[in-house]
Protein backbone atom coordinates (compact mmCIF):
# COMPACT_ATOMS: atom_id res chain seq x y z
CA UNK A 1 0.00 0.00 0.00
CA UNK A 2 1.10 3.62 -0.77
CA UNK A 3 1.66 5.89 2.53
CA UNK A 4 0.72 8.96 2.02
CA UNK A 5 2.13 11.70 4.58
CA UNK A 6 0.65 15.14 5.51
CA UNK A 7 2.69 17.60 5.40
CA UNK A 8 1.94 21.33 7.11
CA UNK A 9 2.54 24.34 5.24
CA UNK A 10 5.02 26.93 7.02
CA UNK A 11 4.87 30.26 6.96
CA UNK A 12 7.21 33.17 8.10
CA UNK A 13 9.25 30.93 10.18
CA UNK A 14 11.79 33.70 11.22
CA UNK A 15 15.14 33.51 13.98
CA UNK A 16 17.34 30.31 15.11
CA UNK A 17 14.32 29.55 17.33
CA UNK A 18 11.93 28.97 14.34
CA UNK A 19 14.34 27.06 12.12
CA UNK A 20 15.03 24.69 15.06
CA UNK A 21 11.43 24.19 15.28
CA UNK A 22 11.01 23.23 11.72
CA UNK A 23 13.93 20.78 12.03
CA UNK A 24 12.53 19.03 14.75
CA UNK A 25 8.67 18.59 13.27
CA UNK A 26 10.37 16.84 10.30
CA UNK A 27 11.89 14.27 12.47
CA UNK A 28 8.85 13.32 13.93
CA UNK A 29 6.87 10.07 12.31
CA UNK A 30 3.91 11.26 10.05
CA UNK A 31 0.24 9.94 10.58
CA UNK A 32 -0.15 7.36 7.97
CA UNK A 33 -3.50 7.60 5.93
CA UNK A 34 -4.31 3.89 5.86
CA UNK A 35 -7.80 4.04 4.02
CA UNK A 36 -7.16 2.27 0.52
CA UNK A 37 -6.36 4.33 -2.46
CA UNK A 38 -9.26 3.55 -5.28
CA UNK A 39 -7.58 1.03 -8.29
CA UNK A 40 -7.79 2.01 -11.68
CA UNK A 41 -8.88 -0.87 -14.29
CA UNK A 42 -5.79 -1.94 -16.64
CA UNK A 43 -7.88 -3.12 -19.07
CA UNK A 44 -11.41 -3.33 -20.33
CA UNK A 45 -12.99 -5.59 -22.73
CA UNK A 46 -16.37 -4.64 -24.30
CA UNK A 47 -18.60 -7.93 -24.58
CA UNK A 48 -22.07 -8.37 -26.48
CA UNK A 49 -24.61 -8.96 -23.76
CA UNK A 50 -24.69 -8.74 -19.87
CA UNK A 51 -21.68 -10.35 -18.35
CA UNK A 52 -22.33 -13.31 -16.07
CA UNK A 53 -19.92 -15.76 -15.84
CA UNK A 54 -16.34 -15.50 -15.84
CA UNK A 55 -13.26 -18.02 -15.73
CA UNK A 56 -9.29 -18.08 -16.50
CA UNK A 57 -8.05 -21.00 -17.83
CA UNK A 58 -5.27 -22.87 -15.09
CA UNK A 59 -2.25 -21.30 -17.64
CA UNK A 60 -3.64 -17.53 -16.67
CA UNK A 61 -3.74 -16.79 -21.03
CA UNK A 62 -7.20 -17.36 -21.56
CA UNK A 63 -10.53 -15.69 -19.82
CA UNK A 64 -13.69 -17.13 -20.51
CA UNK A 65 -16.59 -14.64 -20.81
CA UNK A 66 -20.65 -16.27 -20.78
CA UNK A 67 -22.78 -13.18 -21.32
CA UNK A 68 -26.19 -13.08 -22.19
CA UNK A 69 -29.49 -10.27 -23.21
CA UNK A 70 -32.91 -11.35 -22.99
CA UNK A 71 -34.13 -9.86 -26.35
CA UNK A 72 -31.00 -11.29 -28.12
CA UNK A 73 -28.54 -14.36 -28.30
CA UNK A 74 -26.13 -14.76 -25.89
CA UNK A 75 -22.47 -15.28 -26.21
CA UNK A 76 -19.40 -17.29 -25.33
CA UNK A 77 -15.91 -15.65 -26.08
CA UNK A 78 -12.18 -16.25 -25.21
CA UNK A 79 -10.26 -13.79 -24.89
CA UNK A 80 -6.16 -13.85 -24.83
CA UNK A 81 -5.05 -11.82 -21.62
CA UNK A 82 -1.50 -11.52 -22.34
CA UNK A 83 -2.76 -8.95 -25.34
CA UNK A 84 -6.39 -8.30 -24.49
CA UNK A 85 -7.40 -9.42 -27.55
CA UNK A 86 -10.36 -11.34 -28.54
CA UNK A 87 -9.39 -14.53 -29.63
CA UNK A 88 -12.30 -16.99 -30.03
CA UNK A 89 -16.03 -16.70 -30.17
CA UNK A 90 -17.91 -19.66 -29.23
CA UNK A 91 -21.52 -20.30 -31.44
CA UNK A 92 -23.95 -22.79 -30.74
CA UNK A 93 -27.43 -23.05 -29.45
CA UNK A 94 -26.90 -19.89 -27.40
CA UNK A 95 -30.29 -18.82 -26.91
CA UNK A 96 -30.70 -15.56 -24.56
CA UNK A 97 -27.98 -16.43 -21.85
CA UNK A 98 -25.03 -18.16 -21.46
CA UNK A 99 -25.07 -18.69 -17.58
CA UNK A 100 -22.09 -20.83 -16.51
CA UNK A 101 -18.33 -21.56 -17.89
CA UNK A 102 -16.02 -23.52 -16.59
CA UNK A 103 -12.60 -24.93 -17.19
CA UNK A 104 -11.09 -28.38 -17.20
CA UNK A 105 -8.28 -28.63 -14.85
CA UNK A 106 -5.81 -29.66 -18.12
CA UNK A 107 -7.46 -26.41 -19.81
CA UNK A 108 -8.38 -28.55 -23.19
CA UNK A 109 -11.88 -28.19 -22.56
CA UNK A 110 -14.15 -25.49 -21.74
CA UNK A 111 -17.98 -26.13 -19.95
CA UNK A 112 -20.62 -23.95 -20.43
CA UNK A 113 -24.35 -24.09 -19.44
CA UNK A 114 -27.14 -22.15 -21.22
CA UNK A 115 -30.27 -21.13 -20.89
CA UNK A 116 -31.99 -23.70 -23.22
CA UNK A 117 -30.98 -25.79 -20.40
CA UNK A 118 -27.73 -27.60 -22.47
CA UNK A 119 -24.61 -28.19 -20.79
CA UNK A 120 -21.88 -27.91 -23.46
CA UNK A 121 -18.02 -29.31 -23.90
CA UNK A 122 -15.92 -27.36 -26.02
CA UNK A 123 -12.20 -27.92 -27.55
CA UNK A 124 -10.42 -24.76 -25.92
CA UNK A 125 -7.54 -24.71 -28.67
CA UNK A 126 -10.28 -25.06 -32.24
CA UNK A 127 -13.07 -24.19 -30.81
CA UNK A 128 -14.38 -27.58 -32.02
CA UNK A 129 -17.72 -28.68 -29.94
CA UNK A 130 -16.86 -32.04 -28.53
CA UNK A 131 -20.21 -32.71 -26.41
CA UNK A 132 -23.86 -31.66 -25.78
CA UNK A 133 -26.17 -32.87 -23.18
CA UNK A 134 -29.45 -31.84 -21.61
CA UNK A 135 -30.08 -31.20 -17.60
CA UNK A 136 -33.04 -33.02 -17.02
CA UNK A 137 -36.18 -31.47 -16.51
CA UNK A 138 -38.93 -31.34 -13.62
CA UNK A 139 -42.32 -33.13 -15.01
CA UNK A 140 -44.15 -30.83 -12.49
CA UNK A 141 -42.57 -27.71 -14.27
CA UNK A 142 -43.23 -27.06 -17.92
CA UNK A 143 -40.92 -23.61 -17.33
CA UNK A 144 -38.04 -25.63 -15.83
CA UNK A 145 -35.97 -25.70 -19.12
CA UNK A 146 -36.24 -22.24 -19.26
CA UNK A 147 -34.43 -21.67 -16.55
CA UNK A 148 -31.24 -23.04 -17.74
CA UNK A 149 -28.18 -24.31 -16.49
CA UNK A 150 -27.13 -21.66 -13.67
CA UNK A 151 -23.16 -23.31 -12.70
CA UNK A 152 -21.12 -25.61 -13.79
CA UNK A 153 -17.93 -26.58 -11.97
CA UNK A 154 -15.10 -29.37 -13.48
CA UNK A 155 -13.85 -31.36 -10.32
CA UNK A 156 -10.02 -30.98 -9.86
CA UNK A 157 -9.34 -34.17 -11.40
CA UNK A 158 -11.56 -33.19 -14.37
CA UNK A 159 -13.08 -36.62 -14.32
CA UNK A 160 -16.28 -35.28 -13.16
CA UNK A 161 -18.83 -32.09 -13.89
CA UNK A 162 -20.93 -30.18 -11.83
CA UNK A 163 -24.21 -28.42 -12.84
CA UNK A 164 -26.89 -26.61 -10.81
CA UNK A 165 -30.59 -26.06 -12.18
CA UNK A 166 -32.54 -23.58 -10.22
CA UNK A 167 -33.43 -26.44 -7.79
CA UNK A 168 -31.78 -29.14 -8.29
CA UNK A 169 -27.49 -29.87 -8.69
CA UNK A 170 -26.44 -32.93 -10.77
CA UNK A 171 -22.88 -34.52 -10.75
CA UNK A 172 -22.00 -36.28 -14.74
CA UNK A 173 -18.79 -38.29 -15.62
CA UNK A 174 -17.43 -36.12 -18.00
CA UNK A 175 -15.79 -39.13 -20.33
CA UNK A 176 -19.74 -40.11 -21.59
CA UNK A 177 -22.12 -37.51 -19.72
CA UNK A 178 -23.47 -40.22 -17.87
CA UNK A 179 -25.44 -38.72 -14.77
CA UNK A 180 -23.87 -39.76 -12.03
CA UNK A 181 -25.88 -38.02 -8.57
CA UNK A 182 -28.77 -35.90 -8.20
CA UNK A 183 -29.20 -33.36 -5.25
CA UNK A 184 -32.83 -32.03 -5.48
CA UNK A 185 -33.70 -28.71 -3.37
CA UNK A 186 -31.05 -27.36 -4.11
CA UNK A 187 -29.81 -23.61 -4.63
CA UNK A 188 -28.75 -22.99 -8.67
CA UNK A 189 -24.70 -23.11 -7.12
CA UNK A 190 -22.34 -25.73 -6.73
CA UNK A 191 -18.32 -25.89 -6.32
CA UNK A 192 -15.70 -28.46 -5.47
CA UNK A 193 -13.51 -28.78 -2.54
CA UNK A 194 -9.88 -28.36 -3.72
CA UNK A 195 -8.83 -31.94 -3.18
CA UNK A 196 -12.02 -32.68 -5.10
CA UNK A 197 -13.26 -35.09 -2.81
CA UNK A 198 -16.23 -32.94 -1.37
CA UNK A 199 -18.70 -31.20 -3.46
CA UNK A 200 -20.96 -28.37 -2.13
CA UNK A 201 -24.10 -26.95 -2.41
CA UNK A 202 -26.63 -25.26 -1.06
CA UNK A 203 -30.46 -25.95 0.04
CA UNK A 204 -33.09 -23.53 -0.60
CA UNK A 205 -33.26 -23.68 3.60
CA UNK A 206 -30.26 -22.16 3.40
CA UNK A 207 -28.60 -25.26 4.63
CA UNK A 208 -24.48 -25.79 3.56
CA UNK A 209 -23.99 -29.81 2.55
CA UNK A 210 -20.75 -30.98 1.74
CA UNK A 211 -21.15 -34.31 -0.36
CA UNK A 212 -18.81 -36.87 -0.40
CA UNK A 213 -18.16 -37.08 -4.53
CA UNK A 214 -17.29 -40.86 -3.84
CA UNK A 215 -20.48 -42.24 -2.52
CA UNK A 216 -22.42 -39.04 -2.73
CA UNK A 217 -23.46 -39.09 0.97
CA UNK A 218 -23.64 -36.22 3.23
CA UNK A 219 -20.19 -35.71 5.34
CA UNK A 220 -20.81 -32.53 6.58
CA UNK A 221 -23.69 -29.96 7.09
CA UNK A 222 -23.88 -26.29 8.32
CA UNK A 223 -26.42 -23.75 9.31
CA UNK A 224 -26.21 -20.83 7.19
CA UNK A 225 -27.62 -17.62 9.08
CA UNK A 226 -29.15 -15.66 7.11
CA UNK A 227 -27.86 -16.84 3.94
CA UNK A 228 -27.80 -14.52 0.61
CA UNK A 229 -27.40 -15.73 -2.77
CA UNK A 230 -23.99 -15.04 -3.48
CA UNK A 231 -22.11 -18.85 -4.33
CA UNK A 232 -19.82 -20.39 -2.03
CA UNK A 233 -16.54 -20.61 -2.22
CA UNK A 234 -13.70 -22.65 -0.52
CA UNK A 235 -10.23 -21.03 0.06
CA UNK A 236 -7.41 -22.61 -1.99
CA UNK A 237 -6.82 -25.06 1.44
CA UNK A 238 -9.73 -26.21 2.04
CA UNK A 239 -10.15 -25.02 5.12
CA UNK A 240 -12.86 -22.15 4.88
CA UNK A 241 -15.94 -21.30 2.55
CA UNK A 242 -16.95 -18.09 2.30
CA UNK A 243 -20.85 -17.73 2.15
CA UNK A 244 -22.70 -14.26 1.63
CA UNK A 245 -25.61 -12.88 4.28
CA UNK A 246 -28.62 -11.76 3.10
CA UNK A 247 -27.82 -8.33 4.12
CA UNK A 248 -24.48 -8.07 2.29
CA UNK A 249 -22.30 -9.67 4.17
CA UNK A 250 -19.34 -12.54 4.20
CA UNK A 251 -18.70 -15.10 6.80
CA UNK A 252 -15.62 -17.54 6.66
CA UNK A 253 -17.09 -20.60 7.72
CA UNK A 254 -14.16 -22.88 9.45
CA UNK A 255 -14.31 -26.53 8.09
CA UNK A 256 -15.54 -29.19 9.26
CA UNK A 257 -16.84 -27.70 12.07
CA UNK A 258 -18.87 -24.84 10.41
CA UNK A 259 -17.74 -21.94 13.58
CA UNK A 260 -17.67 -18.78 11.55
CA UNK A 261 -14.14 -17.78 11.90
CA UNK A 262 -14.58 -14.21 10.41
CA UNK A 263 -17.43 -12.15 9.67
CA UNK A 264 -16.62 -9.17 6.93
CA UNK A 265 -18.40 -6.11 6.35
CA UNK A 266 -19.63 -6.80 2.62
CA UNK A 267 -21.38 -4.59 0.63
CA UNK A 268 -24.63 -2.62 2.15
CA UNK A 269 -26.61 -3.12 -1.03
CA UNK A 270 -25.94 -6.58 -1.31
CA UNK A 271 -22.91 -9.33 -1.95
CA UNK A 272 -23.11 -11.22 -5.72
CA UNK A 273 -19.98 -12.56 -6.00
CA UNK A 274 -17.03 -14.12 -3.76
CA UNK A 275 -13.05 -15.50 -4.98
CA UNK A 276 -10.59 -16.52 -2.98
CA UNK A 277 -6.91 -15.27 -4.07
CA UNK A 278 -4.93 -18.83 -5.36
CA UNK A 279 -2.37 -17.99 -2.25
CA UNK A 280 -5.09 -17.87 0.17
CA UNK A 281 -4.08 -14.07 1.94
CA UNK A 282 -6.92 -12.02 0.79
CA UNK A 283 -10.83 -12.39 -0.62
CA UNK A 284 -12.31 -10.65 -3.18
CA UNK A 285 -15.98 -9.51 -3.47
CA UNK A 286 -18.38 -8.05 -5.64
CA UNK A 287 -21.46 -5.93 -5.02
CA UNK A 288 -23.87 -3.14 -4.51
CA UNK A 289 -22.52 -0.04 -2.30
CA UNK A 290 -24.37 2.88 -3.40
CA UNK A 291 -27.05 3.69 -5.78
CA UNK A 292 -27.25 6.42 -9.15
CA UNK A 293 -30.47 8.05 -9.93
CA UNK A 294 -33.89 8.98 -8.78
CA UNK A 295 -37.14 7.88 -8.92
CA UNK A 296 -37.38 5.32 -11.28
CA UNK A 297 -34.24 5.49 -12.99
CA UNK A 298 -32.05 4.19 -10.21
CA UNK A 299 -29.12 1.84 -10.92
CA UNK A 300 -26.71 -0.16 -8.50
CA UNK A 301 -23.49 1.60 -8.05
CA UNK A 302 -20.37 -1.51 -7.50
CA UNK A 303 -17.08 -2.67 -7.64
CA UNK A 304 -15.29 -5.50 -5.92
CA UNK A 305 -13.13 -5.16 -3.36
CA UNK A 306 -10.57 -6.82 -1.59
CA UNK A 307 -10.21 -8.13 2.42
CA UNK A 308 -7.06 -9.45 4.20
CA UNK A 309 -8.34 -12.56 5.79
CA UNK A 310 -5.24 -12.12 8.39
CA UNK A 311 -7.33 -8.91 9.55
CA UNK A 312 -11.03 -9.06 7.89
CA UNK A 313 -10.54 -5.30 6.73
CA UNK A 314 -10.56 -3.88 3.32
CA UNK A 315 -7.40 -3.20 1.92
CA UNK A 316 -8.32 -2.42 -2.15
CA UNK A 317 -10.87 -0.24 -3.40
CA UNK A 318 -11.83 -0.21 -7.08
CA UNK A 319 -13.09 2.35 -9.17
CA UNK A 320 -17.09 1.67 -9.03
CA UNK A 321 -19.40 1.38 -12.36
CA UNK A 322 -23.20 1.02 -12.87
CA UNK A 323 -24.65 -2.26 -12.85
CA UNK A 324 -24.69 -5.19 -11.12
CA UNK A 325 -21.59 -7.74 -10.99
CA UNK A 326 -21.93 -11.05 -11.69
CA UNK A 327 -18.86 -12.65 -12.99
CA UNK A 328 -15.71 -12.02 -10.76
CA UNK A 329 -12.27 -14.22 -11.22
CA UNK A 330 -9.03 -14.43 -10.17
CA UNK A 331 -6.16 -15.44 -12.55
CA UNK A 332 -3.96 -18.85 -11.32
CA UNK A 333 -1.18 -16.96 -10.43
CA UNK A 334 -3.05 -14.12 -8.44
CA UNK A 335 -2.33 -11.16 -10.22
CA UNK A 336 -5.48 -10.24 -12.00
CA UNK A 337 -8.68 -10.36 -11.12
CA UNK A 338 -11.19 -10.01 -13.27
CA UNK A 339 -14.92 -8.35 -12.15
CA UNK A 340 -18.28 -8.06 -15.37
CA UNK A 341 -21.75 -7.54 -14.92
CA UNK A 342 -24.86 -5.34 -16.31
CA UNK A 343 -22.71 -2.70 -18.29
CA UNK A 344 -21.30 -5.75 -20.77
CA UNK A 345 -17.49 -4.66 -19.85
CA UNK A 346 -15.14 -7.07 -18.35
CA UNK A 347 -12.56 -5.14 -16.14
CA UNK A 348 -8.79 -6.52 -15.76
CA UNK A 349 -7.41 -5.29 -12.29
CA UNK A 350 -3.74 -5.90 -11.69
CA UNK A 351 -2.94 -7.36 -8.14
CA UNK A 352 -0.36 -6.41 -6.66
Amino acid sequence: MRRNQQWMMWGAIGGGLGLLALLLWLTLPRPENTAPSTLEPAATLPIEGLIVSLAFSPDGHTLAVAAGNPKAKGSLTLWHIPEMQLSQTLAAEHDNTVWSVAFSPDGQTLAAGNQSNRIQLWHVQDGELLASWSQPTNPSDPKSVAKGVRAVAFSPDGQYLASAGVDTVWLWDVADGRLLLTLPNREPEVTFSPDGQRLATRSQEGQIDLWSVADGQVVTTIADPDPGLCPLAFSPDGQLIASCQRKGGINLIHLPDGEVAAALEGHPGGTTRVAFKPDGAMLASSGVDDQTGSGEVVQPVSAPRLWGLDTGQSVQRFKTSTGFIRGLAFSPDGQWLASGGTDAVVYLWAIE
